[in-house]
């Protein structure tokens, strides 16, 4: 599975930029930089995602074969690949919040923040930072959504700010990105089957 993520994400370099001199240290190559994933996958990757039988790396593996397949783009695809890894990061530092028993608070920003950092495009960083955004909004605006959602959803969504008020939908509706955020929730929500063949 490993191997799996490092092929997977080799694939979607062509989307990252060259990283600025400021971030050096991360290396100066997309190389690099997918180097720095492929290792924060491998140390924390068979971590159980919280509250399913699949691990993080199966998750983040699955929603980005669902990303492909819905021929919204490269982007959408690497967002997809990598929307939780501000849980992973959250795994090495014991003083981030915690949303009780299901992962690090603001997981979404503390992913698009990183990526940033790592040379990724501005629309997949976007993508990272805002997916919670889907959640928010469907169970603003389709009553029976929240019923839907596994235990763990409805514990996160009560640390996430909750379901959007009328006019925070509105205003998410007339956003460039919000039919991408909305499929990344579908995809998000799918990408939890498990076996071997999922």
């Amino acid at each position: 599975m490993l191997v799996s993520a490092r092929v997977a994400v080799r694939r979607l370099v062509p989307s990252m930029r060259p990283l600025p001199r400021s971030f050096s240290a991360f290396g100066s190559t997309s190389s690099a930089s997918v180097d720095r994933i492929f290792q924060l996958f491998q140390k924390h990757g068979c971590g159980d995602y919280i509250g399913e039988e699949i691990s993080q790396l199966e998750h983040a593996l699955q929603a980005a074969d669902l990303a492909q397949r819905s021929g919204l783009g490269q982007e959408a695809t690497i967002a997809a690949l990598l929307h939780d890894v501000g849980h992973l990061l959250g795994m090495d530092d014991p003083s981030s919040a915690r949303m009780e028993d299901c992962g690090v608070v603001d997981h979404e920003k503390l992913g698009g923040q990183w990526l940033q950092s790592l040379g990724f495009s501005q629309k997949v960083c976007d993508l990272v930072a805002r997916h919670v955004d889907g959640k928010r909004y469907l169970c603003a605006v389709r009553k029976d959504y929240h019923k839907t959602l596994s235990e763990a959803s409805k514990t996160t969504l009560r640390h996430q700010g909750g379901p959007m008020t009328a006019e925070e939908a509105n205003a998410f509706e007339k956003e460039e990105l919000h039919k991408i955020i909305v499929a990344m929730r579908h995809w998000d929500e799918a990408a939890k089957v498990k076996g071997p063949d999922a």
